[in-house]
């Protein structure tokens, strides 16, 4: 069985982010390895589906009012901040689920 693989959203299938550090000796632009391909620059097709799910996720946790911070939202749902973080990036699976958990359109 072959995976369906598409370019990294996140960097494009470079394999690489650009960002600008900053240390004790100054700030400095440099190159780090992709976080959501881990440098492989292809992801599986169905992240595109995570990435969607994470972001209404993260927008129903953020514009609700009381607003909820990662670690209030994580308790209510029962589930590590950890993962909470990683479903709302779209790393990995199982925002769908909780989304159809809370009714969320």
């Amino acid at each position: 069985m072959t995976l369906d693989l598409i370019a990294c959203p996140t960097c494009g299938g470079e394999r690489v982010n650009h960002a600008l550090a900053c240390g004790t000796d100054g700030c400095r632009f440099m190159e780090m390895v992709c976080y959501r391909c881990n440098g492989e620059g292809v992801v599986p097709r169905a992240m595109e589906q995570w990435i969607a799910d994470g972001e209404r996720l993260r927008q129903r946790r953020v514009e609700e009012l009381p607003y909820r911070n990662q670690r209030t939202e994580s308790a209510r749902l029962g589930i590590d901040v950890v993962r909470l973080s990683r479903l709302e990036q779209g790393l990995e699976p199982g925002g769908a689920a909780l989304l159809e958990m809370e009714a969320i359109p």
